[in-house]
This record gives C-alpha cells, structure tokens and sequence, in this order.
C-alpha cells in the first residue's frame, strides 16, 4: 500500500470511528456529517467521498459492527472450551456486555434505515445462524441440549436469557464477582428450573 492508500485507509477509519463514538452518544438523526469531520479531522467533503452520504455511513458503520460482533461470537463458539464455559462467556463477559449495548443502538436505529435491514437480514443473519448453529450442534453432541430443539427456538431463548441478564443494572458484573454461582446459573440455562 503506498502512501495515499495508507492515508486514505486511515482517514476512513478515524471516520467510522469518531461517528460511531458520536451515534452512540446522540443517536443518527442528531449528528451531522460536518461535526463527524470536524472532530475526524477531516474535512467534509472527505466524509462524502469516502461514503457518499450519510446513510452509506451509517450502513458502513452497521457493517463494521457487526463483522466485529461476528468475529467476537466466532472467537467464542470456536474455541478450545466446555460447552457450558461458551455459555457463560456468551452470556456474561464484558465485551458481550458491550456488544450487546451497541447492538440495542443498532437494532433500533436499523429500523430507520431499510439499506442496513436488508444487510442484517440477507448477510448477517445467515452468518450469525450458522455460528449459533454450530453451538446448538455441540450442545446436542455432549447431552446439553434436547436432540429436537431446533435452531430458531435455540437462537430466541439465548437472545431473551442475555437480554434479560443485561435488562438489570450490574447483574453481570456480579454474577463474575460470584463465580461459585456460575455452573448452577448455566445450569438453569441449560437445562431449566426444573433440571
């Protein structure tokens, strides 16, 4: 790469991430192209030829999370672990915490812009549904998981345990403080109250 590529490069990710880091604080519809610039260091009309406009920004931004919260789940899912440490892990760990945050951002903002819809719904979500596969199939290859239980239903109760555990205030936090609980918490998970 030479020496305008490598600027070019750059000016594009100091870009992204100064917007994102102004979306998340003031929400799309708040934050203008110019103050994205300004505080990037670049000029405005550098914003628009990296993007185009606003919307491409934003699909852009979508984009580059959502890779990262793929690459973040892989990491997890793929690992060397117990079943019920990816649960955990999943479930609890601070990077999940933050993934999730940002995602609730995205997930409602999405809604706004049909163009990142259709990116989560066609790219996205195939590639997340193949990972939460994988781990569905390993928990029903170790005895954790009922033979039947299919990947839909599989992908809704993961998706309303770890919103509910990030719905209340520091309780992951506090179930890391009490690592003693864990195995009984992931035990309940996986195999509910009933056990």
């Amino acid at each position: 790469m030479d020496g305008f590529e490598k600027r070019k490069t750059q000016s594009k990710e100091a870009i992204l991430k100064v917007a994102l880091e102004l979306f998340e604080q003031h929400g799309f519809s708040r934050v203008c192209i110019p103050e994205i610039a300004r505080q990037a260091g670049v000029s405005p009309v550098t914003v628009y030829n990296h993007f185009g406009n606003k919307e491409e920004l934003i699909k852009e931004i979508f984009k580059v999370f959502l890779d990262n919260l793929l690459d973040s789940y892989r990491k997890i899912i793929e690992a060397k672990m117990p079943f019920e440490e990816k649960l955990e892990t999943l479930f609890f760990s601070q990077e999940a915490f933050t993934q999730q945050y940002q995602g609730e951002l995205m997930e409602t903002s999405a809604k706004r812009y049909p163009v990142v819809q259709e990116y989560i719904d066609d790219y996205w979500g195939e590639q997340r549904d193949n990972l939460i596969g994988k781990l569905l199939a390993e928990g029903k290859a170790g005895g954790y998981i009922r033979p039947d239980l299919s990947l839909q239903v599989f992908f809704f109760y993961y998706q309303i345990v770890r919103r509910g555990v990030y719905a209340i205030p520091n309780i992951a936090e506090r179930m890391l403080n009490k690592p003693h609980l864990m195995p009984e918490v992931i035990s309940v998970a996986i195999h509910g109250l009933r056990g």
